[in-house]
């Protein structure tokens, strides 16, 4: 299935802000995808994400369609032109820049010094009525509903869980909220940067020292997640912002692509400035991946205008791209920026 978005001819450039992609693909051999993926806009807003759901549970792909229900909810939520709290305005939190970052050997510019991404979790990133506030109030909504979702005594193990990884744009600013292994990335002049931390209890082994990434004991402990909706107790989302400049691409992506595809493959990939989502996960499947593959790639294609607002979609509500915003096996190839112009959403599929 497909989507497109039809642009009036005299939409001023400086609205055209952002252009998005999507594909999700069953993993071979897998009798169901337990992906899904979500880009919407409204009040001014632009919101992608991704979830995982955890294919050893009861209802994994269940919980990951609740987590993108309940995430998609802040559109509809938020006031028009939603602004950031005082502390992510002032830039404190910062997201991760990850040992998983890389530069391509083809740029021309790869410093980046005017945009340091140095912190992650930070106190100041839920300023009081700030976007990062929605998005944990969001992540504490869907806990509670994916909790809610499984039967009473199923087993803790296999309870349903899913992963999540949610991007806001809102003006200059990408907002993030993170669970679990999925992913989100930066690409910028040339470096890819791995935005989000990986989740499992293998990456908390390694940061501490205890095994080697590459060692037997890391991989049995890799699929181990350590944050998840879904998971007991309550959940502490990776909360994060940083500003957004023209030329750049964010890539959202299940465990599935980041596992096949390595960040040196995918910075060449996003060199190519036609390279869409689906791109992505053929290289996935030509590298012979084996897990269900998802990823939504957004590119800003104008810089932000101090004072400019983004124009809302047509109609006056928090619509999908398209109409298959929580389905698995979705393909929205090229999606041209007129997500965020005002430009009307139309549906095809096959």
């Amino acid at each position: 299935m497909s989507s497109e978005v039809e642009t009036p001819d005299t939409l001023p450039p400086a609205v055209a802000l952002v252009a998005v992609s999507g594909e999700s693909r069953r993993g071979p051999g897998h009798d169901r995808n337990d992906d899904r993926w979500a880009v919407a806009s409204g009040n001014g807003m632009l919101l992608a994400a991704v979830a995982d759901g955890m294919g050893s549970t009861v209802g994994g792909g269940r919980a990951a369609t609740i987590a993108l229900r309940t995430v998609l909810d802040i559109l509809a939520a938020a006031p028009p032109g939603a602004s950031a709290g005082a502390g992510e305005e002032s830039g404190a939190a910062g997201c991760a820049d990850s040992a998983d970052s890389t530069d391509s050997t083809d740029s021309t510019d790869s410093t980046d010094s005017t945009d340091s991404i140095d912190s992650a979790d930070s106190a100041d990133s839920t300023a009081p009525g700030g976007v990062l506030a929605a998005l944990s109030a969001a992540v504490a909504r869907g806990q509670q509903r994916v909790r809610a979702a499984t039967p009473a005594g199923v087993p803790e193990a296999v309870r349903a869980g899913t992963t999540l990884t949610a991007a806001l744009v809102a003006a200059d600013r990408l907002y993030l909220a993170h669970l679990g292994d999925s992913s989100c990335w930066l690409y910028r002049h040339g470096r890819l940067r791995r935005l989000t931390d990986v989740h499992t209890s293998a990456a908390v082994l390694v940061a501490a020292g205890a095994v080697e990434a590459d060692s037997a004991a890391a991989r049995r402990l890799d699929n181990l997640l350590t944050r998840y909706l879904g998971m007991p107790g309550a959940v502490q989302p990776q909360l994060c912002t940083l500003r957004l400049r023209a030329g750049d691409r964010l890539l959202l992506a299940s465990d599935g692509l980041t596992r096949a595809v390595s960040p040196a493959a995918l910075t060449v990939l996003l060199l190519r400035p036609h390279t869409t989502a689906a791109d992505l996960a053929d290289a996935a499947v030509a590298a012979g991946g084996r897990d269900d593959v998802t990823a939504v790639l957004a590119t800003v294609t104008a810089d932000y205008a101090a004072s400019a607002e983004v124009a809302d979609v047509a109609e006056p509500r928090a619509a999908p791209i398209g109409v298959t915003e929580v389905r698995p096996s979705i393909a929205t190839r090229g999606l041209p920026a007129a997500s965020l112009s005002g430009g009307r959403v139309v549906a095809s599929g096959r």
